[in-house]
């Protein structure tokens, strides 16, 4: 259970599902908050029914609009989420940041685009940054 005093700069009123939340994601997010300088809006947390890491606390959706989507994205890197997806066909773009556990070492990296109106995942390397983030 989180001590909400113990974040500095996310409350407890600025998630849907609080008390569901893993107390080291929230204090991660914070950090990475802290590091940007720049408020951050949270778009979704934990999320009823969710059989992936929005269902067990350990993932949240984020926007920036102060910053560029690559940087946040770099911002986000730094702070050892071990799944990161950047999301740049949102109404304001964003990333999605969790704290999945480790298998074989790796976490893992996408980019979300839409083909024809449908979410389609790709892998996040140099090409897809250049082709879809940096373009």
């Amino acid at each position: 259970m989180i001590h909400w005093s113990k974040l500095e700069y996310f409350k407890k009123e600025e998630f849907n599902h609080p008390e569901q939340m893993d107390s080291i994601h929230l204090v991660k997010i914070d950090i990475l908050r802290a590091n940007i300088g720049e408020s951050i809006k949270i778009t979704s947390d934990f999320r009823e029914g969710d059989d992936g890491y929005h269902g067990k606390g350990l993932a949240t959706d984020l926007q920036c609009p102060k910053i560029g989507l690559y940087e946040f994205y770099q911002q986000a890197e730094r702070h050892n989420f071990n799944g990161i997806g950047i999301y740049p066909h949102w109404n304001t773009p964003g990333i999605h940041v969790d704290s999945r556990p480790l298998i074989g070492g790796m976490g893992a990296r996408w980019i979300c685009i839409k083909v024809d109106g449908k979410q389609k995942y790709i892998a996040l390397n140099e090409d897809n940054l250049k082709k879809y983030i940096l373009n």
